[in-house]
């Protein structure tokens, strides 16, 4: 769900706020990409191999965070597995 319809549904970071209906988008500003990176070794080739697996979708209420859990929700993963420390850096070899 983008983060207009979290608004105006008065969900994710603006359920403190409750429903905003008098919110209107007039344009969309800009594009948001979306990288999913895994290791070159990585057995991973797809959305639907991140099944079972840690994912790290950014800072909770981010845009990034929507963004990510919109793509996993589209590809029938309801929602990662919640971590309660960050994930592990890469190591450079």
């Amino acid at each position: 769900m983008e983060d207009t319809s979290l608004a105006a549904a008065g969900e994710g970071a603006f359920a403190r706020g409750g429903p905003l209906a008098t919110l209107r988008a007039l344009a969309s500003l800009f594009p948001e990409p979306v990288h999913l990176v895994v290791p070159a070794r990585s057995e991973i080739r797809r959305v639907a191999d991140l099944r079972g697996k840690r994912v790290a979708v950014g800072l909770p209420d981010s845009g990034t965070h929507h963004t990510g859990l919109a793509v996993l929700q589209a590809h029938g993963r309801r929602r990662p597995p919640s971590s309660s420390r960050p994930p592990t850096p890469l190591r450079r070899r």
